[in-house]
């Protein structure tokens, strides 16, 4: 809702778009890349109280291997990594995506290695999907 019904919203896509051309049209560039980083800041924090509770431990390599399985399902829900496209819905379906195939491969007992290399083959697959849609 925030990103299609609110002027922040198409700010910031015109901005993730082409922030020379937003910057020439009046739209403060800074105070926007400003604003996301802070609510950034504001989820990551919230996300790390909650991992912290529930593992009732402070680890600092936790989220270490979290990285690659958001950007998995950030590219997989067909956020393109150029900017200016994507939907917090796209990212959630690919996040469903993902965590099912993670879920079926590891019920059929296939080693971790063998998972992430699935993960890249889909990663990979959406990638070119993008690249083709964008030519046609």
């Amino acid at each position: 809702w925030l990103m299609t019904r609110t002027i922040f919203g198409r700010h910031v896509l015109l901005v993730g778009t082409n922030p020379k051309s937003c910057h020439i049209s009046g739209i403060n560039v800074k105070r926007v890349v400003f604003l996301l980083f802070l609510l950034s800041g504001i989820y990551a924090g919230a996300a790390s109280v909650v991992l912290t509770a529930r593992n009732q431990a402070g680890i600092s390599s936790l989220g270490d291997k979290m990285f690659i399985d958001i950007m998995s399902s950030i590219i997989i829900g067909g956020t393109s990594m150029s900017g200016g496209r994507g939907s917090v819905v796209g990212s959630v379906l690919g996040m469903l995506i993902l965590a099912v195939m993670n879920n079926l491969l590891n019920l059929i007992g296939v080693p971790p290695f063998l998972r992430e290399a699935f993960k890249g083959i889909i990663v990979i697959g959406a990638v070119l999907l993008q690249k083709k849609e964008k030519a046609s």
